[in-house]
């Protein structure tokens, strides 16, 4: 026997400033309970999913607005489709939680950046399955507003190697850790001396805003780390092949 608990949606409006003027969005909070009642367990078990995201609510044109808004749609009916529907036949096959605490899945969707050619968007995903904690990553996810194309930084950043001494400055001034202190040996203990430029990053007005997952380069208790290589530190050329890059059709 499945159930759903109710569902709640909560709407903000917010005024934010992009490249391409103000522009408002509209915050869609839901929570959901899934329970079932296995017949092998005595009593009903839940699951809790939560769903954040942000919708354009205004804009600087009606055609942008629905642009945003369709991308971001995906999104959300991916999430919709692959975790929440599905879920019910699962939960009512399993033997019991591997702990007391309810299971929970969380993806939170943001507009980190918009401008009349780019939308960059943040996407927090977290789950507990059991287990001493969660675990959790935020991502970045940006695309062409002209095409609706995917942009790939991952082949920005491979093609331009020269960029890793500005990002690891920028790296280095944001978390204290002095030019000549080996990063293994600063108190977010790198795995490894070697900075690696993360293709995990935002397109902003004035810069790349990129971010490290969990376990990706430091340990999950130094949490996700993260720093901003400013457009006006790059060459001509990396500026040139960061536009290519944007324009690029797959």
């Amino acid at each position: 026997m499945k159930r759903f608990a109710a569902i709640f949606l909560v709407f903000w409006v917010f005024l934010e400033g992009g490249e391409n003027g103000s522009y408002q969005t509209k915050q869609v909070d839901i929570n959901q309970s899934l329970c079932a009642k296995p017949p092998q367990v005595k009593h009903e078990i839940c699951d809790k999913f939560e769903l954040n995201y942000e919708m354009l609510h205004h804009s600087s044109s009606s055609e942008l607005t629905g642009k945003v808004n369709a991308i971001i749609e995906t999104y959300v009916n991916e999430f919709k489709k692959t975790m929440v529907t599905p879920h019910g036949e699962e939960l009512s096959s399993r033997q019991e939680y591997e702990s007391a605490r309810q299971y929970e899945y969380i993806l939170s969707i943001k507009i980190y950046a918009l401008t009349s050619e780019v939308l960059a968007l943040e996407i927090y995903d977290f789950s507990y399955t059991g287990g001493a904690h969660g675990n959790y990553s935020t991502t970045y996810d940006n695309y062409n507003l002209a095409t609706g194309a995917k942009i790939n930084i991952a082949d920005f950043v491979a093609k331009n190697p020269t960029i890793a001494k500005e990002a690891e400055r920028s790296y280095r001034r944001e978390y204290k850790i002095a030019p000549d202190l080996p990063l293994s040996k600063s108190e977010i203990s790198w795995f490894e001396d070697l900075f690696l430029p993360s293709s995990n990053c935002a397109i902003t007005q004035k810069s790349l805003h990129c971010g490290y997952l969990p376990y990706e380069r430091t340990p999950y208790s130094s949490g996700e780390t993260s720093y901003d290589l400013l457009y006006e530190k790059l060459s001509d050329k990396e500026r040139q092949s960061l536009q290519d890059t944007i324009k690029r059709v797959k």
